[in-house]
């Protein structure tokens, strides 16, 4: 029996049973206090507090670094182009070029970004924004630390003035409406002006579509100096319309000359001079001379 009963209270202490100091008690619920959170001191707290507080004041003054220098280098005056010196040819009317320029220098970059300043203003951008309003032989732009300007615009000698409707345009060689321009303006090129008596439309970006009638003209402005016409000088020119085989000039003295795109130029020419200088024509009493009839000069 003791046998028996040393089993059964050797089983109870193997089973955490019991009510003694047994090994059934190791498996407290309390947690081991390598285990328990460990308390920070005030010191710690304060200086991770330190901590955030320096990266805040180092973002705020990265951030307000920045802001200067943008506003010093974009926006300030220390590098705006205020001023600028401008050279154009005879073919250009300065006050017209001052304001294309300075439209494009008022504009902004993304709405923000100032283009009259020495760091973002772009010379292809700008010239291609002035191509838009000019055809030009050549531009230079000199930007010269840190704030002058320095423009040099030479435009195209091979342009025309049509006039349709009251309306006055630049044109070019292949009859390419470039823009619209002021009567006083175009007082004071040096392109041939043509008159277009039909008074069609037309505006900036179209094309008058005969090239033989514009080379016709452009042949006549750039060469009839070298004819040596006596007591003639050219002035202007009409169409009836631009789809028309030929050209009214206009001269000086106030009678037209009639040429055509059929006949060489210089066959027309030759005998208007031939008939000037045996004295067949009294220039002073004729309204106008037809020279587009083969191997004849007729004249009214």
């Amino acid at each position: 029996m003791k046998n028996i009963f040393r089993k059964n209270l050797a089983r109870r202490h193997s089973a955490g049973g019991g009510s003694g100091h047994g090994v059934g008690f190791t498996h407290s619920k309390r947690p081991a206090s390598w285990l328990r959170p460990k308390s920070k001191r005030p010191g710690q707290y304060l200086l991770e507090e330190a901590v955030r507080l320096r990266k805040k004041v180092g973002y705020l003054l990265f951030a307000a670094l920045l802001i200067v220098l943008v506003y010093f280098f974009f926006y300030s005056s220390y590098f705006r182009f205020e001023n600028y010196d401008l050279k154009t040819t005879n073919d250009l009317v300065s006050e017209e070029v001052r304001k294309v320029v300075n439209d494009i220098l008022n504009d902004h970059l993304l709405f923000i970004l100032p283009q009259n300043n020495y760091f973002l203003l772009s010379k292809g951008s700008f010239e291609k924004k002035f191509q838009q309003h000019f055809s030009l032989k050549e531009i230079k732009i000199n930007k010269k630390f840190p704030g002058k300007l320095e423009l040099e615009v030479l435009e195209k000698s091979e342009q025309a003035i049509w006039v349709t409707n009251e309306r006055f345009f630049i044109i070019d060689l292949k009859g390419q409406v470039i823009r619209e321009i002021s009567s006083d303006i175009s007082a004071n090129t040096f392109a041939p002006r043509i008159y277009d008596l039909s008074n069609d439309k037309i505006e900036p970006g179209e094309k008058i579509n005969n090239d033989r009638l514009l080379d016709l003209i452009y042949n006549l402005n750039s060469q009839f100096s070298s004819y040596e016409l006596p007591a003639i000088e050219l002035d202007y020119f009409k169409v009836d319309s631009p789809n028309v085989n030929y050209v009214k000039l206009v001269t000086k003295q106030g009678f037209e000359i009639h040429l055509n795109t059929i006949l060489p130029l210089a066959k027309q020419i030759y005998k208007l001079k031939q008939s000037l200088l045996a004295g067949k024509i009294d220039l002073k009493e004729i309204i106008y001379i037809n020279l587009r009839i083969n191997d004849q000069v007729i004249y009214k």
